[in-house]
Parts: structure tokens; sequence; C-alpha cells
């Protein structure tokens, strides 16, 4: 079991004000650098998802049930192909 646990204080709902992040533009205000990290380990994390699932391996990604991280591009498109599989 590979459990990966990308850094939430940018993705959760109390800090929506200063991140930008929201459902509709879950990348967020990318002038922020703290997002731009965080936005690259989450498209990292669905890259790994990906790998993980092709090795018939098992991950847990914990991130807090009103996090909008599941909600970026990367993240989601990763998700979207692993329920074709």
């Amino acid at each position: 079991v590979v459990w990966m646990a990308p850094v939430c204080s940018t993705w959760i709902s109390i800090n929506v004000g200063t991140s930008g992040r929201s459902v509709i533009c879950p990348g967020g205000f990318l002038s922020f650098l703290q997002n731009r990290k965080a936005n690259k380990s989450a498209a990292r994390i669905g890259l790994l998802a990906l790998l993980i699932a092709a090795m018939d391996s098992t991950f847990v990604i914990e991130q807090p049930a009103s996090s909008l991280f599941f909600h970026y591009m990367y993240v989601r498109a990763a998700f979207q192909i692993l329920a074709r599989v």
C-alpha cells in the first residue's frame, strides 16, 4: 500500500479566501507560490496513482472530505481513467 498525504492547507474550504480555489477553479491563484507547489504536487500524485494502479497495487490519498484536491484537473483526470479500468 502506498500512502500519499499531500499538504492540505491550500485545498481546504477554510483557506479558499486566500488560495482562491473553488470547484470551478481548483487551481486557485497561480500568483501564490504555495498554490503552484500544491498544484505540482497534485499533478504528480495523479500520475503516481495511475502508475501504482498499473502495477496492480493499492494507494491511499489522505485529504479531508471538504478538500478541493480531487477537483484539480490532473487528479480528476487520473481518477476518470481509473474508473474506466
